[in-house]
């Protein structure tokens, strides 16, 4: 990737005719800030894959996954937690899953499971 501090985005063009050398100048503007958010977008994909590596590599004991209306979806615990006062906060900052870790998909829950998360 381009180093905005490379020797072509410094080059002048004053020896060339007046409209070629505003056309050059637009150009170099245009590539430098091409580049600017080209280096967002690599960013922005670091983090992404990042976060893809916590779900496929095993890192996913802070993932929640629901079911809502029959569509799935993942989350992590963390995330919830954001906004404190909300219920799912409040669910997800529950001693019991601090003590026992995820307790894995609640379809698979037995009653005493239910009932031990419930008191």
């Amino acid at each position: 990737l381009v180093d905005c501090n490379e020797e072509w985005t410094r080059i002048t063009y004053d020896e060339l005719p007046a409209d070629i050398k505003t056309a050059l100048d637009e150009e170099t503007q245009a590539l430098i800030e091409t580049n600017s958010r080209l280096q967002q977008q690599i960013c922005a994909f670091k983090r992404e894959k990042h976060f893809i590596d916590t779900f496929a590599m095993g890192q996913s004991k802070d993932i929640v996954h629901f079911d809502i209306s029959g569509e799935c979806m993942a989350v992590k615990r963390s995330t919830l937690g954001l906004c404190r006062d909300s219920v799912l906060a409040k669910q997800f900052d529950d001693p019991l899953w601090k003590r026992d870790g995820n307790l894995g998909s609640v379809k698979n829950w037995d009653f005493e499971q239910v009932a031990k998360w419930a008191s």
